[in-house]
């Protein structure tokens, strides 16, 4: 098994369900983690459980559909920790319509903001230090679903990213992984 002592995992959308998982395996690696959440309160009793093994956590909140908020959480993330690895797990859904085409463009941008968005701008900030220490993982799921709208807002926007990210990160340097999830 992979030892992760001494790491710093972020994982986005950690207050539950997949994130809060991919928390508790990144701890029995022995990841010091960075939890994010809306509310911090959301994240504090996995948090406390966490510290439990003896591993350092953080916990940030952020609204991902703002970007000053998503600013100030990147702050606080850069002045807690070195990130190792970045797990994005948060993204929301558009509310479902009986017809894919009725999902309102407010809705499709909220999408967007949260699910691609903020992403770049997470990856903006972090990617850059992981290059300059050499070694990093970046993990943006590819989570493409079966109904237009979410398609639309989602699916091509993030499967360039996680390729930009990639040309941007592995030309000269075999560290730094990207990685997309199910296409």
């Amino acid at each position: 098994m992979t030892s992760l002592v001494g790491k710093w995992s972020f994982v986005t959308g950690a207050s539950r369900g997949v994130g809060g998982y991919l928390a508790a395996g990144l701890a029995q690696l022995g990841s010091n983690l960075v939890l994010h959440s809306r509310d911090l309160a959301h994240t504090t009793a996995l948090a406390k459980r966490l510290e439990g093994l003896g591993i350092k956590v953080v916990t940030v909140a952020a609204e991902l559909a703002d970007p000053s908020q998503v600013d100030s959480m990147l702050d606080d993330v850069q002045a807690s920790a070195h990130i190792d690895i970045l797990y994005n797990n948060a993204a929301i859904q558009v509310p479902k319509q009986s017809v894919d085409w009725q999902t309102s463009v407010e809705d499709l941008r909220q999408s967007l903001e949260v699910n691609l968005i903020s992403l770049i701008r997470i990856c903006d900030r972090l990617a850059p230090p992981m290059l300059a220490k050499g070694w990093g993982q970046i993990v943006l799921p590819d989570l493409r679903t079966p109904t237009l709208a979410k398609r639309q807002a989602n699916g091509p926007g993030k499967s360039t990213l996680i390729h930009v990210v990639a040309d941007q990160t592995r030309p000269d340097r075999e560290e730094i992984v990207v990685a997309g999830g199910p296409s």
